[in-house]
């Protein structure tokens, strides 16, 4: 069926609310003009990459969910194993989905849990189910992560077969998609519990599920995932970050690539992506091109992918070096669950493919420490009066 009319059948089905399916790359056809179709269904022991988008909105980006599930889908294919299959999931918020609101709410829960119970009770009852529970998440849960821990008869799995079933998931996210990739861990501790899965078992089932985030809007450092922040240091799109995103915000330093360890969620962070920091003024006129994207920088927030530009800084390319070897190898890790049970890798292991990436992940974790001395001895009421500022300023979002 042509994705089109696939849509618009789950529009007609959801009534308003929302929905998500799961899309692959395919040949070229009358039924697939844009080489993206409906994925076939996924079997609990598939070895995948899901690709979770920052994009969504009343109506599914189709343009912009096949632009990344085709970047990504190239980068497997040249750089990973055949058996991986690449999919992205195609959200679509509906009528009553908020998704601004859910990322505030979900940021709201780990940092301000008073402030997150005010919030929920100013939400009407018209949008509430919505926000918080969407069907969309609900419908990726189904789609890509139950039928690895429940067997078809609707029993639990024994957990060495979940271990190895959750370890062949490996997801990339940009954005909104990490958010997506939370939601969806949240639903899996709970689905385990009701099928019996103990405490222990559930936070190891998480443990192995890979998530490569690029500039991720959630509060990934309570994550039980193996959750991975890829990020740039002058990204301002996120409103809520940890101090030392603040406070480079703040006061930009040129520090190449630092990685900060669990205690500030997984992440290797550059000081920019684009190697031109200056402030360029555009002029927008009849002539301007607005489709001219591969004449323009790399942006801050937009910043995702396996292929340098060349305007991305040398830092940038690095921080791409290290995105690109934790998908390489997590997908590796994946295709040995074929054989027998293999614990995912810990971060080194993940980041690293040659001898030069060791010694670069070295001197990140040294940067890495160096900065969070230095944060240490700066006023924090300053970091939260600048973040506070920072916040309240109006913003346009195109989504």
């Amino acid at each position: 069926m042509n994705i089109e009319k696939h849509i618009e059948n789950l529009r007609n089905e959801n009534k308003g609310k929302s929905f998500s399916f799961l899309a692959e790359r395919c040949e070229t056809s009358v039924e697939a003009p844009y080489r993206i179709k409906v994925a076939k269904p996924l079997r609990g022991d598939d070895t995948i990459v899901l690709c979770l988008g920052g994009t969504g909105g009343d109506k599914i980006n189709l343009r912009g969910y096949n632009a990344l599930l085709k970047k990504v889908a190239k980068f497997v294919e040249k750089d990973c194993d055949d058996e991986a299959k690449v999919v992205v999931a195609c959200s679509e918020f509906g009528d009553f989905h908020n998704h601004r609101l859910a990322r505030k709410a979900l940021h709201y829960k780990v940092s301000w849990p008073k402030h997150y119970e005010e919030l929920k009770r100013s939400v009407s009852q018209k949008y509430y189910k919505e926000t918080f529970e969407p069907k969309y998440i609900d419908d990726i849960f189904k789609e890509v992560l139950e039928k690895r821990i429940a067997g078809d008869n609707g029993k639990r799995l024994e957990l060495e077969l979940a271990l190895r079933n959750i370890r062949r998931v490996n997801i990339v996210a940009h954005c909104h998609g990490s958010y997506v990739a939370m939601m969806l861990e949240e639903k899996l501790g709970k689905r385990m519990e009701e099928l019996g899965y103990s405490l222990e078992e559930q936070n190891k089932v998480k443990e192995h599920l890979l998530v490569v985030a690029y500039n991720p809007d959630c509060p990934f450092v309570v994550s039980e995932a193996k959750f991975v922040g890829i990020v740039s240091s002058q990204d301002r799109s996120n409103r809520y970050n940890n101090y030392m995103k603040e406070w480079l915000l703040m006061e930009p330093k040129d520090f190449g690539v630092m990685y900060m360890p669990s205690k500030w969620g997984r992440t290797f962070m550059c000081d920019r992506v684009s190697k031109d920091d200056s402030e360029q003024i555009i002029k927008i006129d009849e002539n301007f091109d607005f489709l001219g994207r591969e004449k323009r920088k790399v942006g801050e927030h937009e910043f995702l992918g396996f292929e340098s530009d060349e305007s991305m800084s040398r830092s940038a390319i690095m921080l791409q070096r290290f995105g690109a070897n934790i998908l390489a190898n997590g997908v590796k890790n994946s295709v040995i669950q074929d054989e027998k049970y293999a614990k995912i890798p810990n971060i080194e292991q993940l980041a690293v493919r040659s001898f030069k990436d060791r010694v670069e992940f070295a001197k990140a974790i040294i940067v890495g420490y160096r900065l969070e001395q230095k944060l240490y001895k700066v006023d924090k009421k300053k970091i939260d009066n600048y973040a506070n500022t920072r916040r309240s300023i109006p913003t346009v979002v195109l989504d």
